[in-house]
């Protein structure tokens, strides 16, 4: 399974993701792909590194699965540079029609999510999936979730690798910002699911949680995708900005609060799951 990726030319779509100490992420991510994708798919993951326990891990969930395999990179640089030379590797192995890139700490939570999202594929858009968050660019998708067809991503000739450089200057050039703009400079166009954060949005199923991702096709109310963020850390960063009186106390409550709804995330996937895969 490890050496190397199958092919079967009867699948429509290969999903990658990156894995880099959060083979837990991976396990849900795959738990929701093996309920709700309609056809025939494949997934491979490219660990970045991560620690001996994780990759242990992510080996002993991913070992049953025939459609699943790993790959293995030790990134150069931390972060997005790193991120991004691990999706141009997973890029370079992709013999399907299609292929989804997704960030390790995503969920799909919308049965057939695969059939519906291919079938808005035309002529014209050439990428679905997520709409980026803050002030990013919104005129086409970018990580979390993005499906691309392959033949058009080919002629693109693109890289997923961000410019660190103009980015910390403020220009949005984050991992993924060279497919964007070669995309549309090619005059492809691309179809963005809504993200609605559950820091404002409170109708979601996650509503009760801090800073989670839901993301839906736009004029229909069923949620299709959530992010749940900082996936490596735990969630962290959500809670260190409430915690930061007394540096060390904050840590250490905010390492609790963190990893109490990380617990919470994945029972309260797991249930949702049940639900919509019926």
């Amino acid at each position: 399974m490890f050496e190397g990726v199958k092919i079967n030319t009867g699948e429509a779509i290969t999903v990658v993701t990156v894995n880099y100490n959060t083979a837990d992420f991976v396990g849900l991510l795959l738990e929701s792909l093996r309920l709700l994708t309609k056809g025939p798919y494949r997934v491979i993951v490219c660990d970045n590194g991560s620690k001996l326990k994780d990759l242990r891990c992510l080996k002993a969930l991913c070992k049953d699965e025939e459609n699943v395999d790993i790959i293995f990179n030790q990134q150069s640089a931390s972060g997005s540079t790193g991120h991004g030379e691990a999706l141009d590797i997973l890029a370079s192995k992709i013999e399907t029609p299609y292929f989804v890139v997704v960030d390790s700490d995503v969920v799909f939570l919308h049965k057939d999510w695969d059939a519906i999202w291919l079938s808005r594929m035309n002529d014209r858009v050439k990428a679905i999936g997520t709409e980026a968050s803050g002030n990013k660019p919104k005129d086409f998708p970018t990580l979390y979730a993005v499906l691309y067809e392959t033949n058009s991503f080919r002629k693109i000739d693109s890289s997923f690798l961000p410019n660190m450089e103009t980015y910390k200057n403020g220009v949005y050039t984050d991992t993924g910002w060279q497919v964007r703009e070669r995309f549309l400079n090619n005059g492809h166009e691309g179809e963005t699911l809504e993200i609605r954060n559950t820091r404002e949005y409170k109708e979601g199923p996650f509503r009760k949680f801090t800073s989670v991702g839901e993301f839906y096709l736009k004029g229909r109310e069923e949620i299709f995708v959530a992010h749940y963020g900082r996936g490596a850390t735990g969630g962290l960063p959500k809670f260190m900005s409430q915690k930061s009186a007394f540096k060390i106390l904050g840590r250490i409550l905010a390492w609790r609060e963190a990893r109490k709804e990380k617990k919470a995330w994945f029972n309260s996937v797991r249930q949702y799951l049940k639900t919509v895969s019926v």
